[in-house]
């Protein structure tokens, strides 16, 4: 996977816990300094609660947002019959309130011309939902920005240090190419797990996958989004590689822990 100078996700800083995106690739972290992650896109799917059923809102780009509910529904929605990482989801996603999509416009708008990259909901200090973030300016330098998931307020936002002028030229390159918005492969995934809940998105290349056009490799293929999708109920984690030019959806995983 490209973007190697970027590519080590434990560099957090202290006292964060990481719930979702365990064994996932990703390309955009600081190298040289502990770094707030997450990028993403202005997608549909809001995150937010567990139970109500998605809404949709017509401003601008697709999106769905729910706001957030305590509880899941039916027997494996309830707190008491789950283990493990569908616990945690279910409370971090309770606990939220800012949806993906706003998640997303709050923090490109933190960036003049940016453009998402990555993003995800995870846990701050003290056990806060927050939204980690990493916004693309047109230069290809990278932003991160931290976002409160209750009140929507900005709580980190900086320029990431030490990257090379190739190191720009390989992120510009990826949201140039890059035709579907974050908004709408949130939209895409939504579309394919009717009620779930958009937790993430990332921006990515390639994964080695032979190309609709037989063309096969990182360098060669369109960029992806990876779409993280939480589904109230079983709390089950589902993420979709769409292809960012087509929108084709590339494959579909379930993590069931």
């Amino acid at each position: 996977m490209g973007f190697d100078f970027l590519n080590d996700r434990s560099a957090r800083p202290r006292g964060r816990v990481r719930v979702f995106r365990r064994g996932r690739p990703a390309w955009l972290l600081c190298g040289a300094a502990a770094a707030v992650v997450l990028v993403g896109g202005c997608g549909d799917g809001g995150e937010g609660a567990a139970t109500s059923p998605p809404a949709a809102t017509a401003t601008g780009s697709p999106r769905t947002e729910q706001p957030g509910s305590p509880g899941g529904t039916g027997g494996t929605g309830a707190t008491g019959n789950l283990t493990g990482d569908r616990a945690e989801r279910q409370a971090l996603v309770s606990a939220s309130k800012v949806g993906y999509g706003q998640a997303v416009d709050d923090a490109v708008a933190e960036v003049d011309g940016g453009k998402l990259v990555d993003i995800e909901l995870d846990r701050g200090r003290g056990s806060d939902p927050v939204w980690e973030a990493k916004v693309a300016a047109p230069d290809g330098t990278v932003h991160e920005v931290t976002l409160d998931a209750v009140s929507g307020d900005v709580l980190r936002s900086q320029e990431e240090s030490g990257h090379s002028a190739d190191d720009r030229k390989e992120v510009t390159d990826l949201i140039t190419r890059a035709e579907v918005s974050p908004d709408e492969a949130g939209t895409i995934a939504t579309g394919r797990k009717k009620g779930g809940r958009v937790i993430g998105a990332e921006l990515d290349h390639h994964d080695g996958r032979e190309d609709h056009d037989g063309q096969e490799g990182q360098g060669g293929g369109n960029p992806v989004w990876k779409v993280e999708v939480v589904t109230p109920g079983d709390w089950n984690l589902t993420t979709y590689d769409i292809d960012a030019v087509s929108g084709d959806v590339l494959s579909e995983s379930v993590d069931r822990d």
